[in-house]
């Protein structure tokens, strides 16, 4: 017999057989986690963008407001003199809200100056919520 270097055919369906089935655990739980640190991150930005607002507002001794334009996937801040800062996200992030005309405002103390409310982040497997309490003006993820 002769010494014949490569692979045969039956060798090589077993290895895409079983290249297939270890795809098929591992895309899935990808995706998944792809999902989370895309609702994640949407939430830490939005959390930091408060902050900044609310510090905003202290610091230029007048009232800022973030609006949220949840067709559009993005919200803006700005105050009396036009906007502070553009926000835009990702399209697989839906928002709803419960605040008074998509609308969070600071006056210049830095306290809240309309109701509280929640906002809902919805991606296509996961729900989580925004809340912010009037008179504390505190802001927290559940």
């Amino acid at each position: 017999m002769k010494n014949e270097k490569g692979v045969s055919l039956v060798e090589v369906l077993l290895v895409l057989f079983i290249l297939t089935i270890i795809m098929s655990i591992v895309i899935p739980n990808f995706w998944s986690m792809s999902e989370h640190y895309l609702m994640e991150g949407w939430i830490q930005q939005f959390i930091i963008t408060y902050y900044w607002s609310q510090q905003q507002a202290i610091y230029q001794d007048q009232w800022v407001e973030i609006i949220l334009y949840p067709s559009l996937n993005l919200y803006v801040v700005k105050n009396g003199e036009g906007i502070l800062k553009k926000i835009t996200y990702n399209k697989g992030i839906r928002i709803t809200n419960t605040l008074n005309n998509n609308r969070i405002r600071f006056n210049a103390n830095g306290n809240l100056a309309l109701q509280n409310g929640t906002i809902t982040i919805k991606t296509k497997n996961k729900v989580r919520q925004i809340v912010i309490q009037m008179y504390t003006g505190q802001i927290y993820a559940t």
